[in-house]
């Protein structure tokens, strides 16, 4: 059963061009990927398992609810609260298990290789 924290992992990112209008270009996704490492790093030099600063994705409306393992024993999950902040039901967060993670994060490595999307380290 995992456990999520109470404290959602956030970054301070400008999403838009200063008009308050969003913008799909510029810098931002590296931002995003630069905090999740940052995260990730953090998490692993405290806890121990190869799933920690693995990141786990549901897809919500039009786009994707976000956690990173913070630690895998016992399992503990960190919601990533970057763009609109999509959740999921907390009884889907206490319904998982070590091996539903192993599974969702070795199907994202598998996807990650038939496309060729760099390896993240």
């Amino acid at each position: 059963m995992a456990r999520l924290l109470v404290k959602s992992l956030s970054a301070d990112i400008d999403y838009t061009d200063g008009t308050d209008r969003p913008v799909w270009r510029g810098n931002w996704m590296q931002k995003e990927r630069e905090a999740e490492q940052k995260w990730a790093d953090e998490f692993r030099s405290k806890h121990k398992g190869d799933l920690v600063g693995e990141i786990l994705e549901w897809q919500r409306a039009d786009g994707s609810a976000r956690y990173m393992i913070a630690c895998q024993k016992p399992l503990h999950l960190a919601h990533i609260d970057f763009l609109d902040g999509y959740t999921v039901e907390n009884a889907l967060i206490r319904g998982l298990s070590t091996k539903d993670v192993r599974e969702m994060v070795d199907r994202k490595r598998r996807m990650d290789d038939l496309f060729g999307r760099p390896k993240k380290s």
